[in-house]
């Protein structure tokens, strides 16, 4: 569980209230009180815990579009919740609206510069958008705020190979298997970095310990391929490279 993430205790009615007759004409004054003859209009920095509840709720339960909308009006009226723009920042980015999300997430990083999770929103769509340079150095950023995690070390990693940095990929993806070692995406990126280093015999065991360990590693990510298929497929170049031509002649086989 993240920080954000909320307790199950929801009430719909505080929800209700602030969506249908929360906002008033006044853009900076909401309604919390469900008896409209004394409804108390009052201006607060950080939104009514079952609210946030409420909120989250949409979020799991994946209806976007509602909750993103609710936020535009419930932002203006505390504009000094980090939360609200993280999780605004999140559901711009499930609905792909992209420029969106990354507004959010930067007003977000405002009140909370040194927050993992933002930061590491950020990184994602920096290399969405294919700005390889500020995603490495997000990713960059995101590692030192949490060293043990992998998941910023490979998103920097596949950055530097995408800037065709193979030699500074190359030591991150080895710190990456170090944490997940069964991290199939991992072993693959690195065999690649071998490859176009001419490190061919580092290639040929990487790619053969795949192999080897096929069943525990897991299948491969982003590729109609099987992991077997995409193996044999790097091993022809590896083994042309060695003069191993029995060996790729069986990944010639395999590999179809």
């Amino acid at each position: 569980m993240t920080s954000f993430e909320t307790s199950n205790n929801y009430e719909p009615q505080a929800f209700e209230n602030v969506r249908s007759e929360g906002i008033s004409s006044d853009p900076f004054t909401v309604t919390l009180d469900d008896t409209p003859k004394r409804a108390n209009k009052t201006k607060f920095k950080i939104i009514p815990s079952e609210l946030r509840d409420q909120l989250w709720k949409l979020y799991f339960e994946n209806n976007y579009t509602d909750l993103l909308e609710l936020l535009e009006h419930i932002i203006p009226l505390c504009e000094e919740d980090f939360e609200l723009f993280y999780l605004a920042g999140k559901s711009s980015a499930d609905l792909k609206l992209y420029q969106k999300s990354m507004m959010y997430f930067q007003k977000a990083l405002h009140f909370r510069p040194d927050d993992y999770f933002v930061n590491f929103e950020i990184a994602q769509l920096f290399h969405h958008a294919e700005l390889y340079e500020l995603a490495e150095k997000t990713f960059e950023v995101c590692s030192h705020l949490e060293p043990t995690k992998f998941e910023p070390l490979y998103g920097r990693a596949e950055a530097l190979c995408m800037l065709k940095d193979y030699y500074a990929a190359r030591p991150l993806l080895k710190r990456v298997i170090e944490i997940e070692p069964k991290l199939t995406r991992a072993y693959e990126l690195l065999a690649v970095c071998y490859i176009q280093l001419a490190e061919f015999k580092n290639a040929h065991k990487t790619l053969n310990y795949m192999l080897s360990n096929s069943h525990t590693l897991g299948k491969a990510v982003g590729s109609s391929k099987s992991l077997k298929q995409l193996c044999h497929m790097h091993r022809l170049t590896t083994c042309m490279e060695l003069g191993l031509f029995d060996e790729g002649r069986i990944s010639i086989r395999e590999a179809e």
